[in-house]
């Protein structure tokens, strides 16, 4: 299918073959979280002859859907290609969606002395969104793969970006008023490859040796940005998710608030969260239903589920292991002290 023909919604991720099984349940959330009542793009189901205002709907129109592009640097095995695809034509049945897969070489970073962030070069692939994408493509979403989306992202393409060349969510006035966070990015990519954006980018973050976030909120002028709810990127474990009325859920299990996607900066729901038990004050356990979330997702995505299931077990395991650990040896301690104080009093 041409994106240049039929007009696709584009979304890009960054991963490399170890977090790929984790780009598969961000995708079945994106999907799973369409809204089956709204019209947006001319799809109403699978069947080809779905009424609309003024007719039967062109066939064309009901082949609009998603293209998920995973951004890595080396070729990924055929095995996991093979999987991401079997993954989108499951999830077809409900939406049509398709995976490419990009390769962006580490050569080029390295040979344009762009610094390492966290041993690897990932984080400043959203640069290239521009030219991954025929030119007809005038629009694209870029998410971090650490999130779970519970909103229909294709809202966005009906915005009206004008002369904004980014749309974000807005954060915390903790972090500044026109700050942003990257993992969440609307690319108006007329406007970025007419601005020049993605050298630009490049050209700072080699002289100032930044990340990307930092980059693209020194290099993209604050006129040109479009700010959005903080629902649309609800960051956990910051500032911003001290207030924990916003996560409530109604009896529904539906969350009350205005939050659309969770990103999960830390801890990570694959990673076990006595990891982030002392720098968060123990404040991990406090979203514990929202880490279920992200599993409850997680162990019902097309064919990464058995997986994702043996790893979910495996956390709860090592979780279980180190407690016990941590308590009985307390336990223990105290029976010590005990018994020792037990014996002075009889000599």
């Amino acid at each position: 299918m041409s994106e240049k023909n039929f007009n696709s919604y584009h979304v890009f991720f960054s991963a490399d073959e170890n977090y790929i099984k984790y780009v598969a349940p961000l995708i079945c959330s994106i999907i799973n979280s369409l809204d089956s009542s709204r019209d947006l793009g001319g799809f109403s189901g699978p069947s080809e002859n779905a009424r609309c205002k003024g007719g039967l709907r062109k066939k064309e129109e009901l082949l609009r859907g998603f293209v998920f592009h995973i951004l890595v640097n080396t070729e990924v095995r055929s095995e996991t290609r093979i999987r991401m695809e079997k993954t989108c034509e499951v999830l077809s049945l409900r939406y049509p969606c398709r995976v490419v897969f990009h390769v962006v070489q580490d050569d080029f970073f390295f040979k344009n002395d762009i610094p390492l962030w966290k041993g690897n070069y990932q984080t400043y692939f959203r640069f290239f969104v521009g030219e991954l994408v025929d030119k007809s493509v005038d629009k694209c979403l870029y998410l971090d793969v650490d999130m779970l989306v519970v909103g229909d992202v294709r809202e966005h393409w009906e915005v009206e970006l004008g002369q904004k060349t980014l749309m974000v969510a807005k954060l915390p006035k903790v972090f500044g008023a026109k700050y942003f966070n990257a993992g969440f990015i609307f690319f108006n990519l007329l406007r970025w490859r007419e601005k020049g954006y993605r050298e630009e980018c490049l050209s700072y973050t080699k002289e100032h040796r930044t990340n990307d976030q930092v980059t693209l909120n020194n290099v993209v002028e604050k006129d040109e940005v479009l700010f959005i709810s903080e629902g649309w990127d609800y960051c956990l474990q910051t500032p911003q998710s001290d207030g924990e009325t916003l996560l409530e859920k109604g009896r529904d299990g539906v969350l009350e608030n205005d939050v659309k996607i969770i990103h999960y900066i830390r801890p990570k729901p694959w990673a076990c969260a006595l990891d982030w038990f002392r720098r968060s004050k123990g404040k991990c356990f406090r979203y514990q239903n929202v880490m279920d979330l992200w599993w409850f997702n997680a162990v019902s995505t097309p064919v990464y589920s058995d997986d994702l299931l043996s790893e979910k077990i495996k956390i709860n395991n090592e979780f279980s292991n180190r407690v016990f650990s941590h308590f009985g040896s307390l336990f223990f301690c105290k029976l010590f002290l005990k018994e020792k104080i037990r014996n002075r009093r009889l000599r």
